[in-house]
């Protein structure tokens, strides 16, 4: 099925959504019953019409990008798997594995030591960005 209509994204309006639009939608829910459930629909039949027949149609630009950014870095792992089948490590695990940690301090309350962590993490990250630029 060909999609006609390209949606074209606005970092202004889209900034405005996220932090914004989420407080409004949250005080809304919390005042007026069955807001923001899917029996909306029913209230304003028209424009439920409109916006499946919209979505359906048109194509969001950023999921485009997405979509070929994705596909880029689908390709690059086919080298990392080359370079682990070799014997070098990934060091993808261990950055999960900090991650879940620092999760774990900053529930604690050890703000300190989760800060550190990331840290550890952003270095080792550009230090693995490094070594596979200079692999290749």
């Amino acid at each position: 099925m060909s999609r006609g209509i390209l949606r074209k994204p606005s970092i202004k309006k889209s900034l405005a959504a996220k932090y914004k639009g989420a407080y409004t939608r949250k005080l809304k829910k919390s005042l007026i019953p069955g807001y923001g459930t899917k029996t909306a629909g029913w209230l304003h039949p028209k424009r439920k019409l409109y916006n499946k027949i919209y979505y359906r149609t048109s194509v969001d630009t950023r999921k485009v990008i997405a979509d070929a950014l994705t596909k880029k870095n689908e390709r690059s792992t086919s080298s990392t798997s080359a370079n682990v089948s070799q014997g070098k490590a990934s060091s993808g695990f261990l950055d999960f594995c900090l991650i879940i940690f620092t999760a774990i301090l900053l529930t604690i309350g050890n703000v300190i030591l989760a800060i550190i962590l990331i840290c550890l993490i952003g270095w080792n990250v550009i230090n693995g960005e490094k070594r596979e630029d200079e692999q290749k």
